[in-house]
């Protein structure tokens, strides 16, 4: 019988995993909140850098460091770098598809679904990609309930991410749903983990990929640069209150100019923009 470890490191890479994906879901969904009072491609770049954080650090990067873990006894465990790369883009592109469906200034139940079926699948795809890309000396088979259950918790992390995005307003509701998509995730994770049938062979000789070592240090300058950068333009970019007053002093200023009046009072320091505070997150 093959000795399988998950967690070869202890509780270390569950909980590593589960702050990434919080932190990633609630930086994510701090900009996809954001898409939804705006049009155009301001409305895509939110839409992007919150799939980036939430496909990116949220989820990918949930699942590798999880995979830290992992360990087969009588082989080696390499990774192939284009599949891993392919599941890195596919769980960035499910999400921005499924918050681009879901974002909008009126939510409904159908786009809601539709929008969670799209992110979930995309989640679940993600995971069995990157089990594609493992390369060793052992034949895996799956237990078809266990891949059931899993999809079903991707499912349910997508909908927990989209109704989020779609629907939550104060900080504690983003919170909430951030926890609830950080757990979903990492239980998925580790369903279809378990879902695997692992048997080492005899066959020995050279296996190609990378080493899960490899990308240690990929994924830690990754995921400073996918949580600092992305919180950076949150915090520095102006909240909606700071976009209402900008737009109704520009109103009154046609007006008075309208009206001919030369207005000779200073523009509201909430609405200059070259001297704006960096706004709260919502």
């Amino acid at each position: 019988m093959t000795l399988v470890q998950h967690f070869s490191h202890g509780a270390l890479t569950p909980v590593l995993g589960y702050a990434a994906s919080f932190v990633g879901a609630f930086i994510g969904l701090q900009a996809a909140i954001r898409a939804r009072s705006v049009t155009g491609l301001l409305r895509a770049r939110w839409l992007l850098l919150a799939a980036v954080s939430l496909g990116g650090t949220g989820i990918w990067v949930m699942h590798f460091t999880a995979m830290f873990g992992f360990y087969v006894g009588g082989t080696n465990v390499r990774y192939d770098i284009a599949l891993t790369l392919a599941s890195l883009a596919l769980a960035v592109a499910a999400v921005g598809a499924g918050l681009w469906i879901g974002c909008s200034p009126a939510p409904s139940p159908a786009r809601t679904a539709a929008a969670a079926l799209v992110a979930g699948a995309g989640l679940a795809g993600m995971h069995y990609l990157g089990m594609a890309a493992l390369r060793m000396h052992a034949e895996v088979a799956y237990d078809p309930l266990l891949v059931g259950g899993s999809v079903l918790l991707a499912l349910a992390g997508g909908a927990a991410v989209v109704w989020t995005a779609s629907r939550a307003e104060r900080p504690a509701a983003v919170a909430v749903g951030a926890l609830a998509a950080g757990a979903l995730v990492g239980a998925m994770h580790y369903t279809a983990m378990f879902a695997m049938d692992i048997t080492a062979t005899t066959i020995t000789g050279h296996l190609h990929g990378a080493s899960v070592m490899d990308f240690l240090l990929p994924i830690a300058v990754g995921l400073v640069v996918l949580t600092f950068v992305p919180l950076a333009v949150i915090v520095l970019s102006p909240d909606d209150e700071e976009l209402r007053t900008d737009d109704a002093f520009r109103t009154e200023l046609r007006r008075l100019r309208a009206d001919g009046v030369q207005p000779a009072a200073a523009r509201p320091a909430a609405a200059d923009l070259s001297h704006r505070r960096p706004s709260r997150l919502r």
